[in-house]
């Protein structure tokens, strides 16, 4: 759930519209969801929404060093970031998305609570836009 969170959090603070987060597997250092959001026109702003489930996994304690290969399907976007962007540029939206985790973490670790506490009721937790925004502007 943190995974998941920190990837939403990233994308609501550059300028994605998210529109839905769920996961699909209890426990908060799960990593199995999916998060909906618009697009971010910048490729920088991309990269940094993909790792922030890493980064924020390794926030939480939970993974101790980025793997670009981990990322499931994101995988691909990671890889063709360094490729295009090379490995630098690739630690720079690793920072970027640090960054954002550090000041946002009260929401971050709000979301991912309420996310594993869907999951305890439901079996599966999907929070809409209103709900993701109810959880994360307050703590803004």
């Amino acid at each position: 759930a943190i995974h998941e969170a920190g990837h939403a959090v990233v994308a609501h603070t550059l300028g994605a519209d998210v529109s839905e987060v769920e996961v699909w597997c209890p426990g908060f250092d799960s990593n199995q969801g999916n998060v909906l959001h618009g697009s971010v026109r910048d490729e920088a702003s991309r990269l940094a929404i993909t790792v922030a489930g890493q980064v924020a996994e390794r926030k939480a304690g939970y993974r101790k060093r980025f793997d670009w290969r981990t990322e499931g399907w994101g995988g691909n976007h990671v890889a063709d970031g360094v490729k295009v962007r090379g490995k630098q540029g690739t630690r720079a939206a690793i920072r970027v998305a640090d960054e954002i985790l550090r000041e946002k973490w009260p929401g971050v670790e709000a979301l991912a609570e309420a996310l594993v506490e869907g999951i305890r009721q439901n079996g599966l937790c999907c929070l809409r836009r209103d709900q993701f925004l109810a959880i994360l502007l307050p703590r803004e």
